[in-house]
C-alpha cells in the first residue's frame, strides 16, 4: 500500500511540475509567426502570417484556428509581434484584444488602402515599431475611449507609418 501511495504522489508531482513527456516537434516543422495581417470582406475574416500560413472564418478566432489547422507545420501565434488590421477589419479590434491565441504585448496597427505582404511589413515594422499594444487597446476600450492606433500605408510599394 505504501508503494502505491509513493507512485501516486510521484505521478502527481511530475504532473504538477510539468515534467510529463509531451509531443516532440521537428525543428523544421515549427512556424513562429511574427506578423499577422487581418482583413474582412462580406462577413469572412482572413488572416495571413509572415511564416506563410493563412486562414479564414466567420470571426477572428475561427480564422486563426483555420490557419493553424492548415499550416504546413506547428504554427505558433504567441510569437507574433505585430497584428495589422485592415480598414475593413478594424471592427475586429475588440475580438483581437481578448483573443487568447494572441500575445497581449503584440503591437496593433491599422492599415489603410492596399494591404502589405506580411514579410515586407515585418521588416518595416521592426525598423519603425508602432506604439500601441493589444493590452493598451484593451485598456482604452475598457475606459470607453477611442483606440488611437498608428496607420500603415503603402504607396508606390513603400510603407509608411502615421499617427
Amino acid at each position: 500500500m505504501k508503494q502505491m501511495a509513493f507512485w501516486l504522489v510521484l505521478a502527481a508531482l511530475v504532473s504538477a511540475l510539468g515534467l510529463w513527456p509531451t509531443k516532440a516537434h521537428d525543428a523544421a516543422e515549427l512556424l513562429p509567426a511574427q506578423v499577422l495581417v487581418v482583413d474582412a470582406s462580406r462577413g469572412i475574416v482572413t488572416v495571413r502570417a509572415d511564416c506563410g500560413g493563412s486562414g479564414s472564418g466567420k470571426n477572428l478566432d475561427e480564422a486563426l484556428e483555420d490557419m493553424r489547422a492548415h499550416a504546413s507545420g506547428e504554427l505558433f501565434l504567441q510569437t507574433a509581434d505585430y497584428v495589422i488590421l485592415s480598414e475593413r477589419a478594424w471592427y475586429l479590434l475588440p475580438q483581437a484584444v481578448i483573443c487568447g491565441a494572441l500575445r497581449p504585448a503584440a503591437r496593433i496597427i491599422r492599415a489603410e488602402g492596399e494591404l502589405p505582404q506580411a514579410d515586407t511589413a515585418l521588416t518595416f515594422l521592426q525598423a519603425h515599431p508602432p506604439e500601441l499594444t493589444l493590452t493598451g487597446a484593451y485598456a482604452a476600450l475598457l475606459r470607453g475611449e477611442p483606440v488611437q492606433a498608428q496607420t500603415l500605408r503603402q504607396s508606390d510599394g513603400r510603407l509608411s507609418l502615421a499617427g
